[in-house]
């Protein structure tokens, strides 16, 4: 435990940085927010690992080539993490229902409608991330869509700004999969949507 006041000896942790910037962790407001992104953060990446899977159960050949270059050693390292990132942002693209909040600062007109200044926008991500004018196939899983020559960015925005550390993560689980397991896609329904922003369909994976 840490008196108030003192800094912590090391580590790179939200808590010991607010509380050495002068924090209070017994703030309930603080702690409060603190475990909100925890459990948001968790269950997205949960969410987002059973959309990937339940894509790659109906994607063997893309299974076998993640396969193929987890066992194919160092040589193919870079390889491997180039499609299994490519992987979990097709799946973003496919089954995020993101969509952002931005408040106007100046006003403009956009297809006939007047947006004033101090105006609240929705801007939904699924919607333009399914737009057949910026993806081929756009209802497909197809991740080599994400392999070089790279997507156009500004078509593309997961979780709205950057998320290459959830993209890491659960590329990484991916790859250990892929070098020791197969799996499918038992049963499927309709996709279902939570509170959160992306969840599975209501069916069963078996490894």
């Amino acid at each position: 435990a840490l008196a108030r006041g003192e800094a912590p000896e090391a580590g790179d942790a939200v808590l010991p940085r607010l509380i050495a910037a002068g924090g209070d962790p017994t703030d309930a407001t603080l702690l409060g927010n603190l475990v909100m992104m925890l459990e948001l953060g968790r269950t997205e990446v949960r969410c987002l690992l059973a959309w990937a899977l339940k894509n790659l159960g109906e994607d063997p050949g893309t299974v076998a080539e993640l396969s193929r270059l987890a066992a194919a050693g160092p040589g193919q390292a870079a390889a491997l993490r180039a499609l299994s990132e490519a992987c979990v942002q097709e799946t973003l693209r496919l089954d995020q229902a993101e969509a952002l909040m931005r408040v106007v600062t100046r006003s403009f007109t956009f297809e006939g409608h007047r947006f004033p200044v101090g105006a609240r926008l929705l801007l939904l991500m699924r919607e333009s991330h399914r737009d057949p004018a910026l993806f081929e196939a756009a209802e497909s899983f197809r991740p080599a869509r994400f392999l070089p020559p790279a997507h156009p960015e500004a078509a593309y925005r997961p979780f709205g700004v950057g998320a290459q550390f959830a993209i890491r993560l659960s590329a990484l689980v991916l790859e250990t999969l892929a070098a020791g397991f197969d799996w499918r896609v038992l049963a499927d329904g309709p996709r279902h949507r939570g509170i959160h922003h992306f969840d599975h369909h209501r069916g069963d994976v078996e490894p």
